[in-house]
């Protein structure tokens, strides 16, 4: 057991330092998901956990969201008229080229003209397209990374208050990328992208309140307020956290039928830990009857997802 702890705790080592240049969580990716793992899965009242924030910024480039328009199925005929309505200055048109040639949708993807389309748009104070143009620059996408430049757009975007571009400088200003680090400024733009409903900066600041970070007090209410907004948005790390939370009564009045509910919400997005847990639950009858066959099914999606714990909860199982 000792070496399975300690093989655990050497595997979210590794995570949090690939955590702190990517922003992405070395574990099995769940769309839409910010990630807050355990340091130790364990069966315990109170989970002790790492924070391996994901930025789920609906300008990523993994799961990019279109916005002024509906580009993401259209025909090669639709291409042509948006490259006409480009051409002639249309700058919703030149936005959507911008996204299409960076995804490669309908064309063949090519980094440079998505960057002349986006920068085409941004000029002309399209905010999304200066959010996109500040990935193009952070992300170093067919350009050398450039901090400066990635600021520089963010700001502008973030002035006329796209939410994405305000995630994007919490994260900057967090971390000192192309700025000093600046808590005070950070926390500033979370707060902005937050109150527009970004569900990864609302569990960002659940997260802040809950452990105290970056100068903001410790507020276990206030962090359950953050992670339920974050929550109903369907973020599967916040219902995992929420489930913890209300298991063990942190800030909330101890509920363990709602500790279950938050459990089985995020599990059912496919995030392991919740999964376990969930299994956990229903082995024990915490929060539900006792139901040894769910259990085993939870355990057994979590376990298929490469999780140690679900799979030893399995084999405990098989030996009974």
């Amino acid at each position: 057991m000792k070496r399975l702890h300690l093989a655990t705790l050497l595997l979210f080592v590794t995570i949090l330092a690939a955590c702190s240049t990517t922003e992405k969580a070395a574990v099995k990716k769940v769309s839409g998901v910010a990630k807050e793992l355990p340091a130790e899965k364990i069966h315990t009242p109170v989970q002790n956990e790492i924070e391996t924030v994901t930025t789920t910024k609906h300008f990523e480039i993994e799961n990019i969201k279109d916005q002024d328009l509906d580009v993401s199925k259209v025909s090669a005929k639709a291409i042509e008229s948006y490259q006409k309505e480009a051409a002639e200055g249309d700058r919703n048109a030149q936005y959507a080229l911008g996204i299409k040639y960076r995804n490669g949708e309908s064309v063949a993807q090519d980094y440079d003209k998505a960057r002349e389309w986006f920068q085409k748009s941004a000029t002309q104070g399209h905010a999304a397209a200066q959010t996109m143009l500040g990935n193009v620059y952070r992300n170093g996408e067919g350009v050398d990374k450039d901090a400066n430049k990635a600021i520089e757009w963010y700001e502008k975007a973030a002035a006329q208050g796209d939410a994405g571009a305000q995630l994007n400088l919490g994260w900057m200003y967090r971390n000192g990328e192309g700025v000093d680090k600046d808590a005070t400024k950070a926390v500033g733009w979370y707060q902005k992208a937050a109150t527009q409903g970004d569900a990864s900066a609302q569990y960002t600041l659940g997260m802040m309140y809950r452990k105290g970070m970056l100068g903001v007090p410790k507020d276990a209410a206030k962090a359950i307020e953050w992670y339920e907004k974050a929550a109903a948005q369907g973020d599967a790390g916040a219902q995992f956290i929420l489930g913890g939370m209300y298991r063990s009564g942190e800030g909330v009045t101890k509920n363990a039928v709602k500790g279950f509910e938050w459990y089985q919400k995020s599990a059912e997005q496919g995030y392991p830990v919740a999964q376990t847990l969930l299994g956990h639950m229903y082995r024990d009858g915490e929060g539900s009857a006792k139901n040894a066959a769910k259990a085993a099914e939870w355990y057994q999606r979590a376990a298929a997802q490469g999780d140690p714990e679900a799979q030893s909860a399995l084999d405990a199982m098989s030996r009974n």
